[in-house]
């Protein structure tokens, strides 16, 4: 199986497999992440959730309590 790299906004970088999706490691990371989120940020662009990651990228799980930059 194929993996990527996905290195998240703490610095801390996660083996996950190709084709897993930003709701995925939002469940991996914590169970009540997973239910706040509401869209990813993937190397920079606005992305759902559900959209499967294919490559190494920066991901940010976005919930209503992340400050806007």
């Amino acid at each position: 199986m194929d993996t990527i790299q996905i290195s998240l906004r703490d610095g801390k970088v996660l083996d996950e497999p190709k084709g897993a999706t930003a709701a995925d490691v939002a469940k991996q990371i914590s169970p009540r992440l997973a239910r706040e989120a509401y869209v990813a940020r993937v190397d920079g662009e606005l992305a759902d959730l559900s959209r499967p990651l294919d490559h190494d990228a920066k991901l940010e799980i976005l919930t209503d309590k992340t400050p806007i930059r």
